[in-house]
């Protein structure tokens, strides 16, 4: 068949097959492949997101960050903590009464926490004694049966007391509670008691009224 003929049947000449053909596979050698992106494989110690991390000063849930600070820390040194005794009306009665004149004679307000520890300063060395001397069963001791022991009421009279509030460290209530402990106080109550009533003056009458005529 002719290339006219060809051409009439609707193919191709053979010479524009084979430059058909040659530009196919020109193109073919020339062709570069895309490669996908290159992604980094993830770091053994990812960061995590910046909003997950705590910000500075926020409390972390550790031993550390809950309960009361470490001795060992200067932080128990720099908290305070509210702390109240249960003390016998009449020494509260001398407690106020020793404010009042400290404000009168040195123009000075002192604090319940100030009072307080001064007191437990003024008895150092004898806080065992203290504790004998409010211990009721050794006024008993060589007796068949001890009167006085403690929890036992003697009288029909209550024991009137009140609350007293002040406001030690960390620290400082951590080494009064090793003191009282130490000393063989029931409890922190009756060690607070005991170094004020050594330490307070005594309560002044007061002056008697004036009848009116």
């Amino acid at each position: 068949m002719s290339q006219s003929a060809n051409a009439e049947a609707g193919g191709l000449p053979p010479t524009d097959l084979s430059a058909a053909f040659g530009d196919l596979a020109n193109q073919m050698s020339g062709r570069t492949t895309t490669q996908p992106p290159h992604v980094p494989p993830p770091s053994e110690e990812a960061s995590p997101p910046e909003d997950s991390r705590p910000w500075a000063g926020q409390a972390v849930d550790s031993p550390a960050a809950v309960g009361s600070p470490d001795d060992s820390t200067g932080d128990a040194e720099n908290r305070f903590r509210q702390v109240t005794s249960t003390i016998a009306v009449t020494v509260i009665a001398r407690f106020e009464q020793y404010q009042t004149m400290e404000k009168m004679n040195n123009g000075v307000s002192l604090s319940n926490t100030a009072v307080v520890l001064t007191a437990i300063n003024h008895s150092a060395g004898a806080f065992e004694e203290l504790a004998r001397k409010r211990n009721p069963s050794q006024e008993d001791s060589g007796q068949l049966f001890a009167i006085r022991t403690p929890g036992r009421r003697v009288t029909k009279e209550r024991r009137k007391v009140d609350q007293l509030s002040w406001r030690p460290t960390y620290g400082e209530i951590a080494r009064v509670d090793k003191i009282w402990e130490a000393a063989r106080f029931p409890n922190r109550s009756a060690f607070v008691e005991a170094t004020l009533d050594a330490f307070l003056p005594p309560l002044k009458p007061k002056p008697p009224k004036i009848k009116a005529n």
